[in-house]
């Protein structure tokens, strides 16, 4: 059972976030603490609602809702996330705190440095003898993170270390530890025409085995959709923009979970996000 509750810690963020219209941003913004919105903007909002009547054992019914927020100040940005998980018999939820400064080192290029914590909470619960969900087992702790971040005109890439603290958390009665682990993101936008542009990136995580994300984004003016391909599942998703500030999008989600004897889930994410533009000050016309 220990083994399978670690496969299921391990498995769960990377199942969790897919990619969208915002979340060819946001998962990059959510994983690496050094990552930055555009500058022209004061804040960038994500909401994501997933929920699935699937038969998945330990995760059935499962209901995630996730939230991030990125505010930036000057050369600061800062960052903070939530996300909550319910399944029949697992609950976590994750309280996301980080923060990065940036560097210019040229008109089209900043490198940026940031640190992050992750504060979670996570249980089993044995519904038969408890209906109303009080927990049998549950722990809590916090991991820590640093990445950094280079940005040009057309491309990001940048690394994470995740959990370098490595932290001690509980499945049962055993005691484990949360090993820390190395990640590697970089995409580049491609802009054909005026119209059209093309977006690939690449996500790798290195913990006791390695983790590829590959997905790409096509962009049509306002309208995007792409796919994105994980070790065990892939997904499609489309989503359109509204004011240049509002994008709603879908998710439609593909895996084969270990914990579901290897069959093919599909499941359907919408995800909602919003920019915050800064106020442009108008400059006073001297007498």
């Amino acid at each position: 059972m220990r083994k399978i509750g670690l496969q299921f810690l391990l498995i769960l963020p990377l199942t969790t976030f897919g990619q969208s219209i915002s979340y060819l941003e946001n998962t990059v913004l959510y994983s690496n603490p050094a990552a930055r919105i555009n500058g022209k903007f004061l804040s960038t909002n994500s909401f994501n609602f997933d929920y699935t009547l699937q038969n998945r054992k330990l995760t059935n019914p499962r209901l995630t809702v996730f939230s991030y927020s990125k505010i930036d100040f000057k050369n600061f940005q800062f960052g903070i996330g939530t996300n909550s998980f319910i399944g029949e018999y697992f609950r976590s939820s994750t309280l996301k705190l980080d923060a990065n400064y940036s560097f210019q080192l040229s008109d089209n290029l900043n490198l940026a440095v940031g640190l992050g914590a992750n504060i979670n909470q996570y249980g089993f619960y044995n519904t038969t003898s408890s209906p109303e969900f009080s927990p049998s087992v549950s722990s809590r702790f916090v991991g820590l993170k640093g990445g950094l971040m280079l940005q040009g005109k057309q491309f990001r890439t940048g690394l994470t270390v995740n959990n370098f603290n490595e932290p001690k958390f509980t499945i049962f009665n055993d005691t484990l530890i949360a090993k820390y682990s190395l990640g590697f993101y970089a995409d580049y936008r491609f802009r054909i025409n005026e119209n059209w542009s093309l977006t690939p990136q690449i996500n790798i995580a290195a913990n006791n085995q390695l983790n590829t994300f590959l997905g790409i984004s096509a962009y049509y003016k306002k309208l995007q959709f792409g796919t994105s391909i994980i070790g065990h599942g892939f997904s499609f998703f489309a989503g359109y923009t509204f004011n240049d500030k509002f994008m709603v999008s879908v998710i439609s989600k593909f895996d084969r979970p270990l914990l579901n004897n290897g069959k093919l889930n599909q499941n359907t994410m919408l995800n909602f996000s919003f920019q915050v533009p800064k106020i442009k000050k108008e400059k006073s016309e001297k007498l």
